[in-house]
C-alpha cells in the first residue's frame, strides 16, 4: 500500500511539473483576458482538473479507460460553469480542462518519461521561462508577477535536472528492462552534487550579496589586527578631552577621507578570491556531472598547455623577424644536405662495421649459420614467411644442401660437439658455395 502511495505521488507530481512549464504562458492569458477575480480560480482549476484525472485513472486502473475520460469531462464541465462568470473564460477553461485531464489519464497509465521526456522540459520549459521573463520585465502591467516567475522558473529548473539525472542513472546500467534499479548511494552521491549545484547557482546568481559578505567579513578582520596593533604600540591611554559647551572648536571638522591604497588593493584581492572560488565550484560540478564536459575541459587545458609552450619556444623566432634574411642563403636547404651526408656516412660505417670474417676464424656452430645465411643469398630463396628448411629446399645449385639442412637442424636445436667428418663435410660446402658465387 505503501508503494502504491508513493507511486501515486510521483504521477501526480509529474502532472503539476507539465502544468509548471506552461504556467507563464497560462498566467499571461489570464492576466490579459479574464476578469481579476477569476484568474486565480481558472489557473488552480486547470491543475485541480490534471491532477484529480490522474489520482481517479490510478485508483481504476483496472476499469475501463471511458469510465475515467468522462469523469475527466464531467470534472472538466462543473469547473467551466459553474466557476467560471463569462463566456471566454467557460469555453478557454472547459477546452484546456480537458486537455489536461486527459493528459492527467496518460500519466496514470504510463511513465512519466514516455509521456513527458525530459528533453521537451529543457526544449519547452526554459525558453517559456525565459523569454517570459523578459516580457514580464518590460511590460509594467505584469511586472508585480515578476519574482513569481523568477521563483517558479527556478523550481521547474530543479525539478528538470532531478529528473534528467535520474534518466540518465538509469541510461548508464545499461539494462534493457524498464523498470531499472540504481543503488541508493550512487542516487545519494548524485543528489549531493546536484544539491551543491544548485546551491552555486543561487550564489552566482545572489552574488552581490556574497560580495558583500566577504567584503565585511575581511574589514572586520583587518580592523580587529590594525585595532590590535594600535592597542600594542601604544605605551600611554589616550584620553579624549571632551569641549566645553558653548565653545567653537579650533579647527574645522576633518573631512571623510578617501579609503587606503592598502583596503583598495585587499578589496580588489578579495574580490577576485570570491570570483574565482565561484567559477571554480562550477566548474567542478559540471565536470563531475558530465562526461562531455570532462573531455572539452582537458582539450581546453591541453590547448592552453599548447599555446604557452608555443608562447615560450617560439619566443626567439618572434624577435629576430625583423632581421634581413637573404634569399640566396635561403635558397640552400642546410638541414637537407645535413641529412644526406649523415646517412651516407652511417652507410659507409655500417659496411665497415660489417665486413665479412675471415671463415676459417669462426667456430663450427658459426660456420653453419654462416653457411646457411650465405646459400639463400646466393640462391635468392629468402621470402619473409619462408621457414628455414622452405628457403633450402628450393635450393638446386649447391649439391651437399640436404647435409646442411642437417648440420643447421643439429646447430639450432642441439647443443653436441661436431664430428671430423661434419667439419669436413662444412669445408666441402663451403668451397660447393665459392664456386657457385663466382
Amino acid at each position: 500500500m505503501q508503494a502504491k502511495s508513493i507511486i501515486l505521488f510521483q504521477k501526480t507530481l509529474q502532472s503539476a511539473v507539465e502544468f509548471l512549464v506552461f504556467f507563464p504562458v497560462l498566467l499571461w492569458f489570464a492576466l490579459f483576458v479574464l476578469p481579476v477575480e477569476t484568474q486565480l480560480i481558472w489557473l488552480l482549476g486547470i491543475l485541480f482538473v490534471g491532477i484529480t484525472s490522474t489520482i481517479f485513472r490510478f485508483i481504476f486502473l483496472e476499469k475501463a479507460r471511458w469510465i475515467s475520460l468522462v469523469i475527466a469531462i464531467i470534472l472538466a464541465g462543473i469547473y467551466a460553469i459553474f466557476v467560471m462568470p463569462s463566456i471566454l473564460a467557460i469555453t478557454s477553461g472547459f477546452i484546456l480542462a480537458i486537455v489536461t485531464g486527459y493528459r492527467g489519464l496518460l500519466y496514470a497509465e504510463n511513465e512519466g518519461a514516455d509521456v513527458f521526456p525530459s528533453r521537451f522540459m529543457w526544449a519547452l520549459g526554459l525558453p517559456i521561462y525565459f523569454v517570459s521573463y523578459i516580457v514580464y520585465m518590460r511590460i509594467e502591467f505584469l511586472t508585480p508577477y515578476l519574482e513569481l516567475i523568477g521563483l517558479l522558473g527556478f523550481l521547474l529548473l530543479t525539478v528538470m535536472l532531478f529528473a534528467t539525472n535520474r534518466n540518465h542513472l538509469k541510461q548508464e546500467t545499461l539494462s534493457k528492462k524498464k523498470e531499472v534499479g540504481v543503488s541508493k548511494d550512487i542516487k545519494r552521491q548524485n543528489y549531493f552534487y546536484l544539491i551543491l549545484l544548485l546551491v552555486a547557482v543561487t550564489l552566482i546568481t545572489n552574488f552581490q550579496i556574497v560580495q558583500a559578505a566577504f567584503f565585511h567579513a575581511a574589514r572586520s578582520v583587518i580592523q580587529g589586527i590594525s585595532w590590535l596593533v594600535a592597542l600594542l604600540s601604544s605605551d600611554e591611554e589616550v584620553i579624549m578631552e571632551e569641549p566645553e559647551q558653548g565653545q567653537m572648536p579650533a579647527m574645522p571638522g576633518a573631512e571623510e577621507s578617501e579609503p587606503s591604497l592598502f583596503a583598495e588593493i585587499i578589496e580588489k584581492i578579495l574580490f577576485t578570491m570570491g570570483y574565482a572560488l565561484v567559477i571554480g565550484i562550477v566548474l567542478l560540478f559540471i565536470f563531475l556531472l558530465f562526461k562531455r564536459a570532462r573531455s572539452f575541459m582537458k582539450r581546453v587545458f591541453a590547448y592552453m598547455i599548447r599555446l604557452f609552450q608555443d608562447v615560450f619556444t617560439k619566443k626567439h623566432e618572434k624577435e629576430n623577424n625583423g632581421e634581413y634574411t637573404d634569399e640566396k642563403e635561403a635558397m640552400f636547404n642546410f638541414k637537407a644536405w645535413r641529412d644526406e651526408n649523415k646517412k651516407k656516412a652511417q652507410d659507409l660505417f655500417s659496411k665497415m662495421a660489417n665486413r665479412r670474417r675471415q671463415f676459417k676464424k669462426l667456430s663450427d656452430p658459426e660456420k653453419v649459420r654462416f653457411l646457411y645465411k650465405e646459400m639463400v643469398k646466393v640462391e635468392n630463396t629468402y621470402k619473409p614467411y619462408f621457414t628455414a628448411h622452405e628457403s633450402l629446399a628450393i635450393t638446386e645449385n649447391v649439391p651437399s644442401v640436404k647435409e646442411l639442412e642437417r648440420l643447421y637442424d643439429e646447430v639450432r636445436y642441439g647443443d653436441k660437439e661436431l664430428s671430423v667428418n661434419e667439419k669436413e663435410k662444412i669445408e666441402q660446402i663451403w668451397q660447393e658455395l665459392e664456386a657457385v658465387r663466382k
